[in-house]
């Protein structure tokens, strides 16, 4: 118990991911039945993230000091939430316009309009219903 203290976090972290990885090939019960563990401890660091951004932006703002400071800092970094949405929305329409999402649909709703125009011929049956009221 006293070797395991003693380790590095980042080796303990890998001996962690092969012990998982030897339990989901050895048994995907088992691994079924403890990933319920691993679901709660995502959630825990995701519900940290939040307050410890906003927190750490705070204290980042108390340490500055100076006015000028704080708004040569806010500027850059609104110019760089600018120019990062307009990259990223670049690249989407780009990557958009090569790989034409959905125009398999059109195709596929051709197809099945072809196919509600075939028409079907049955037998047709006559049945006289009487409903008295």
């Amino acid at each position: 118990m006293e070797s395991l203290k003693k380790l590095s976090l980042g080796k303990k972290i890998l001996i962690g991911m092969v012990i998982g990885l030897a339990i989901g090939f050895i048994s995907a019960d088992a691994a079924a039945a403890i990933s319920p563990i691993g679901d709660i401890f995502l959630r825990l660091l995701k519900m940290l993230i939040v307050p410890l951004v906003f927190l750490s932006i705070i204290s980042g703002v108390c340490k500055m000091g100076d006015v000028k400071q704080l708004r040569t800092v806010g500027l850059r970094f609104i110019l760089y939430i600018i120019i990062t949405s307009g990259v990223a929305a670049t690249v989407g329409v780009i990557a958009g316009l090569i790989v034409q999402p959905g125009s398999g649909t059109t195709e596929f709703l051709a197809a099945a309009e072809a196919a509600e125009s075939v028409t079907w011929d049955y037998p047709k049956v006559c049945v006289n219903l009487q409903i008295d009221v």
